[in-house]
């Protein structure tokens, strides 16, 4: 019996394991390939105590051009020391060395606004209608 007249269904996982995420990014970076864009490519950026205790990080990629920000956070007992900057501009050194001429970042009204905006993001779009009135806010800053 041929693939394609096998019943298919969808599968709710609250956990995927890394390689079942790895197979959609890879398909994902096989469509760019075939439109002559550049690869996605992941990037972690860790602070780590004495104990390798992770206590500030940034995750996120660069594609096409750009560097986004997925994730920025850190340990509420570590927060008011730079840790928040120095991710940022650690990542935004990274994305220049991947050719990234702008980077973005979606971020809440009750999260780092102002941490973003003193390092030159500017708001691009303001997305309504969340929970107790949150705004999100979708910023970018060129890189170059």
């Amino acid at each position: 019996m041929a693939e394609q007249n096998i019943p298919l269904e969808i599968v709710y996982q609250d956990h995927a394991h890394p390689n079942e995420i790895e197979t959609i990014r890879e398909g994902i970076i096989e469509e760019a390939v075939k439109a002559n864009m550049g690869r996605m490519s992941p990037y972690h950026l860790f602070v780590k105590n004495a104990k390798a205790r992770i206590v500030a990080g940034a995750i996120g990629y660069t594609m096409y051009g750009l560097l986004y920000i997925d994730m920025l956070w850190v340990d509420p007992e570590f927060r008011n020391r730079g840790l928040g900057t120095k991710l940022v501009c650690a990542a935004e050194n990274l994305g220049r060395e991947r050719k990234c001429t702008f980077a973005c970042l979606v971020t809440m009204s009750w999260q780092a606004l102002p941490l973003y905006r003193r390092l030159g993001y500017y708001i691009e779009y303001e997305r309504l209608g969340f929970e107790n009135n949150t705004i999100m806010y979708l910023l970018r800053k060129p890189l170059v």
